[in-house]
């Protein structure tokens, strides 16, 4: 029942309604947008009346439909991009060419047109920033370019802190517990970026336990792994050690996005390839790349749990201790490759 009495003209009286479920559709910059809408319905005769909280709410379910159709940014997106730099709205708006108000506009729910959506994104990258104020700094305020400057500084330093916690020391570089690889985040960006389109629904877990059978894969077949990550007993099997920090680096380089998710009783974030990136060169080689794809062709398909109960069958799994490193020497004992 909704709390509130509404006018009904067709009753041309005050009634009680009740709120139905039905689709409609409402029309988003020239395109008609079909959602399951919320409507209250009166009681009496049935007439649907109107309501202002119901129908903000359903065009909101539309701007995101078209969001999503469209691939543009939401409110939260932007607020993202924007805070990176430590501006303001207004400041944000006047960095980009754009009306003192618009920032705000888009971030209480308005949708962008396509040419400040893709300029949005574009300055969304470290490098994109950088040529921007570049370009354009004669043409801005002195302090916008202070603020950005500050933060860009601050966030490369952060980087490379984080890039350095996630590498380890030097002494394990060239050591059995890297597999004989030097440490390489754009190969760890390239097999993150290709599981997570190549699989529906990569889960954060998962992919924890699809990038270890690759590297060992690789060691079993090579005796090299391809990233160079140190693996990690973990409660749910092995994944990459600090796995928090290495996935918060590949999501600042703007190479994934965490998206949270609810199946059934379980909730976790699934990751995603970002939209942001351009295509580059390659750094994985032609035997790297048949690692990878026979772990995604054969583990690809399984459950989170089921490739966790997998894992947890590996003798690297069961001969360590939970937070143990695992030697790449385990992986002549894998259950997964050439027999």
């Amino acid at each position: 029942m909704h709390p509130t009495r509404h006018y009904c003209e067709d009753c041309e009286r005050f009634v009680r309604v009740a709120v139905s479920t039905r689709c409609e559709t409402y029309p988003v910059r020239g395109t008609d947008i079909r959602v399951r809408a919320e409507v209250a319905v009166c009681e009496d005769c049935g007439a649907v009346v109107p309501d202002e909280a119901l129908d903000e709410r359903n065009l909101r379910k539309a701007f995101d439909v078209y969001r999503g159709r469209k691939n543009i940014l939401g409110p939260r997106d932007i607020r993202r991009i924007r805070e990176r730099y430590g501006l303001s709205q207004r400041g944000f708006s006047r960095l980009l060419g754009f009306g003192d108000v618009t920032i705000h506009r888009y971030e209480t729910g308005a949708v962008p047109d396509e040419a400040h959506n893709a300029l949005i994104r574009h300055v969304g990258d470290a490098g994109n920033m950088r040529a921007w104020l570049r370009d354009r700094a004669d043409d801005l305020p002195d302090h916008v370019v202070e603020t950005v400057t500050e933060h860009l500084a601050r966030e490369e330093v952060g980087e490379r802190e984080m890039l350095s916690e996630v590498m380890g020391d030097d002494q394990f570089m060239r050591r059995s517990i890297r597999g004989y690889a030097h440490f390489s985040p754009e190969k760890v960006a390239e097999v993150v970026r290709y599981f997570a389109k190549e699989i529906s629904d990569l889960w954060q877990t998962k992919l924890a336990k699809l990038l270890w059978y690759a590297d060992f894969l690789h060691y079993r077949r090579h005796a090299v792994s391809i990233t160079g990550l140190r693996y990690a007993h973990m409660p749910f099997g092995p994944g990459p050690d600090r796995y928090d920090a290495l996935l918060q680096l590949l999501q600042e380089s703007g190479h994934i996005v965490k998206r949270p998710k609810v199946q059934y009783h379980f909730e976790g974030e699934i990751i995603e390839p970002s939209a942001d990136v351009e295509c580059t060169d390659p750094h994985l080689d032609g035997e790297e790349w048949e690692t990878v794809r026979t772990v995604a062709s054969e583990l690809g398909h399984l459950t989170s749990q089921a490739l966790s109960d997998r894992s947890h069958r590996e003798l690297a799994w069961l001969e360590t201790g939970e937070g143990d490193l695992i030697p790449y020497s385990y992986a002549r004992d894998l259950t997964l490759g050439d027999d």
